[in-house]
């Protein structure tokens, strides 16, 4: 399997006792310094591609008792310097942006961006080296169409723009002419393709880009892939052996909408003739539940889930799991980190009603939460901390209009304004972009597709939406059967 590896070195300072004044300058802060490659990459071991610009660079630093830092670095620039705080856990990003020189001819054009991640703990007035391993970052918008938009085509199909303002119906592709039946989840793998899990066919589908260039699929048994992740530095041992450093493609499959299998693609080997995945056995409270969402954390490479129990009176679950535990005498078994669910809220949430999916950022967990007519003041956006600690609700649900006995929504473009939230998507771009789903009692469709910046807390400027307002709405369907 093609896959590219590219790495970046942080340039080391070795400071001497003859220092003193800088490190009494420095105080509590610690000077970062990294060595960028030059416009085409020429310095980065492993190189980018020949054919591509680098139109600039983005750090950022968080960590625990800091205050988040971010840095924007103009093209051409040779090495970033920038003082962080001193501590532990120190997480960095470096973002890489880019455009192709020629995108007739450019493998992945969807891709905007290549991205690496590092850790490490600071001394006061210290340096250490960082190495960034990069992968595929942020892409074009890239919307799953589950039920298709267009009912004379033969199957549904993947929407693509470079933002939301480009966003067009016209702009479409079923990732050469493969019958992605009712596509539920879409994710990027380091090297750029694109994967589609399948609710139709049970299979998974993969090509380099929307044109459909070097497709592919997997036909499996596994029943109903209804979300995926993928880490892409997972450090995982599939095979029982050593640790290896592996890029590993999650599915989360339902079996007859009550049980739900985990399984892990070790995207080095699925193209293997005969290759078969790893299937997570005794996978704590994933018995009786139907998931419905999930990601991965790239830094601890802890998976979160979200979905609600299939027996007796369904309660909404939200857990973090370690798939990386491995078992050689029983199989991957994985390590079950913590579950919240109705009876075990953290302080400040009072309810959690249908949580949907769940996205991790560096700054916060989200999660989806629907939001049913009887219980319109409830947030529909949840915001918890990395620890799973809640923080805030954003957002209300549309108002309803009763109709012999049924509920339908209220069409509505204000801000902050929801149906039923189904998914988040483009997980590596900034900010959230949501999926969201309405209908009227005459089978009108209201999807739309929404963007909240990082910027959460302005709740004034942090939102913008496909389509812009009822003039502009067009017909698809993002009704996900859950």
């Amino acid at each position: 399997m093609r896959k590219t590896i590219f790495y970046f070195f942080g340039l080391v300072l070795i400071l001497t006792l003859t220092s003193c004044d800088f490190l009494s300058n420095a105080g509590d802060m610690s000077q970062v310094s990294i060595a960028l490659p030059g416009a085409d990459g020429s310095r980065a071991i492993g190189g980018f591609p020949a054919d591509i610009t680098i139109t600039g660079y983005t750090v950022t630093v968080f960590g625990p008792g800091m205050q988040p830092v971010r840095k924007q670095i103009s093209p051409g620039a040779r090495y970033v310097n920038l003082y962080v705080p001193a501590g532990e856990n120190r997480h960095f990003t470096l973002e890489a942006y880019f455009t192709p020189n020629n995108p007739d001819t450019y493998a992945h054009p969807h891709l905007r961006s290549f991205k690496g991640r590092a850790s490490t703990d600071l001394l006061p007035g210290r340096i250490v080296a960082l190495r960034f391993k990069m992968s595929a970052g942020a892409t074009q918008l890239l919307v799953p169409d589950y039920s298709c938009f267009d009912p004379f085509l033969s199957s549904a199909v993947i929407h693509y723009a470079d933002t939301l303002e480009d966003f067009s119906l016209n702009q479409v592709s079923n990732l050469a002419a493969f019958d992605i039946f009712n596509p539920t989840d879409l994710a990027v793998s380091s090297d750029g393709r694109i994967f589609a899990a399948s609710d139709g066919d049970t299979a998974l589908y993969w090509a380099d880009n929307v044109a459909g260039l070097n497709s592919s699929a997997f036909s499996t048994t596994i029943s109903v892939p209804r979300a995926m992740a993928i880490d892409h530095d997972a450090n995982a041992d599939m095979n029982g052996d050593t640790e290896l450093e592996t890029e590993i493609l999650y599915v989360i499959c339902n079996v007859s909408d009550t049980d739900s299998v985990l399984y892990a693609f070790d995207l080095a080997h699925i193209e293997d003739v005969g290759y078969i995945p790893v299937q997570f056995v005794n996978v704590p409270d994933l018995t009786n539940i139907s998931i419905t969402g999930m990601d991965v954390d790239p830094w601890t490479h802890h998976l979160f889930m979200v979905g609600r129990t299939t027996g007796g009176s369904p309660q909404p679950v939200i857990i973090e799991f370690d798939p990386t535990v491995f078992n050689s005498g029983t199989g991957t078994e994985g390590e079950l980190i913590q579950v919240l669910n109705g009876d075990n809220l953290p302080p400040g949430l009072s309810t959690l009603l249908d949580p949907m999916d769940i996205i991790v950022k560096d700054y916060g967990i989200f999660v989806l939460n629907q939001v049913a007519p009887e219980d319109p003041n409830l947030p529909v956006l949840l915001r918890f901390s990395r620890n799973l600690e809640f923080e805030k609700g954003y957002g209300r649900v549309s108002s309803f209009l009763e109709v012999d006995g049924q509920w339908y929504y209220t069409q509505t473009y204000d801000p902050w304004k929801f149906y039923e939230t189904k998914r988040f998507i483009n997980n590596e771009n900034r900010g959230l972009y949501i999926v969201d789903d309405g209908w009227d009692n005459m089978d009108n469709m209201f999807e739309k597709v929404v963007h909240i910046d990082v910027n959460i807390q302005d709740l004034s400027v942090s939102w913008s939406q496909y389509p812009a307002s009822a003039a502009d709405a067009e017909y698809f369907d993002f009704g996900f059967p859950f």
